[in-house]
Parts: C-alpha cells; structure tokens; sequence
C-alpha cells in the first residue's frame, strides 16, 4: 500500500503487480485528486468495486502494466469558504514507480 509517508520516494514494482494508494486530506485543503500515473502504458489504473473511500480519504488502485519509470502524481488546493477570497496555491504529491520484468 501507498500511502502520504510515500511521497517524493521511488518504489519498486514487477510487471503484474498491483497495489493501492490511500492519500489523507490535509488540514486547510481540499481532498486529493487526479491521482493518475504520468505514463499508463508503464502503470495502469484499475477498477475496485470493493474500495470504498471515508470522507477525506482517496483511494486508487494501479497494476504495474509494463517494464519502465513513471510518476504518480495527485494535487490538492486550498480549501476556501464559498465566496471568500482565495489564494491559487497547491499541494502536489508525487511517487516515482520503477516497473522491472
């Protein structure tokens, strides 16, 4: 499993495996999203209809399609009250995933 303790690090994974990422909303931002791999010929995103996510919490689960390196990239902003002025800042959470045959 990925988790938040996971990011900026490079994992290592099989053609064929699979694995999950949980990613925690952060205090003043919005829940994590577009949680999506740079390349997805190297890492391919999967359906679990089983998964059901608790409010603040993402979940995906990805299968390591083919040989090669590619990020795994989700944002999230900052949390603002409808019609409140609001600063354009990001959060940006990113895992390198190094698929081996």
């Amino acid at each position: 499993q990925v988790t938040d303790a996971d990011k900026n690090r490079t994992l290592q994974y099989h053609v064929g495996d699979t694995f999950e990422v949980v990613l925690h909303e952060q205090s003043g931002f919005t829940p994590w999203q577009n949680l999506q791999p740079m390349d997805r010929n190297v890492l391919q995103p999967m359906v679990d209809t089983r998964a059901t996510a608790v409010l603040g919490v993402t979940l995906a689960k990805f299968r390591a399609a083919a040989a090669g390196t590619t990020d795994l990239t989700a944002t999230a902003s900052v949390a603002c009250s409808p019609g409140a002025a609001c600063p354009a800042l990001a959060r940006l959470w990113k895992v390198t995933i190094v698929v081996s045959s």
